[in-house]
């Protein structure tokens, strides 16, 4: 017995119409994802991304504007901790326990600006103005802070 086979079908890949019509909500999410990654690269104002979720507040973002102010490329700063070039001044507080008290004192923390330093990496100092807010995952806690620095260094 032998089986008629069906002709085989053409299967697009990509952006191509057959994908878009397929999964319309899931092809939106990732342009616009594609789209919100591009600003932030293309964005003069230095950004980061760190991972509230663990120890050190690691860098899993930043942009080519904050490898020119901090002096380490995305490779070199990406998996590492925030302490790595961002200090507070005066104090024991450190940057993560700030964001941690920041976000158990309240349920809706606020972002919030903060006059720190950034160390870059051939060891000169800068001072600068952060602005940390928080991302918040699908049930409400925070999973990560997104970091905007302005140069203050001719201000403080």
């Amino acid at each position: 017995m032998f089986h008629k086979r069906a002709a085989p079908r053409a299967v697009t890949r990509g952006n191509g119409p057959a994908s878009q019509e397929a999964a319309p909500a899931l092809f939106r999410l990732l342009s616009d994802s594609a789209l919100y990654r591009a600003a932030m690269v293309a964005s003069r104002i230095p950004l980061a991304l760190l991972d509230a979720s663990r120890a050190g507040l690691p860098y899993v973002f930043v942009n080519p504007a904050f490898e020119r102010l901090s002096g380490y490329a995305a490779r070199d700063a990406l998996g590492r901790p925030a302490s790595l070039n961002l200090a507070l001044r005066g104090g024991d507080a450190t940057l993560e326990t700030l964001l941690v008290r920041t976000s158990a004192e309240t349920a809706t923390p606020p972002g919030l600006w903060i006059a720190c330093w950034v160390r870059r990496r051939d060891g000169t100092e800068r001072a600068v103005l952060v602005a940390f807010d928080p991302v918040r995952d699908n049930q409400g806690r925070i999973s990560h802070w997104i970091v905007a620095l302005d140069d203050a260094s001719t201000v403080l």
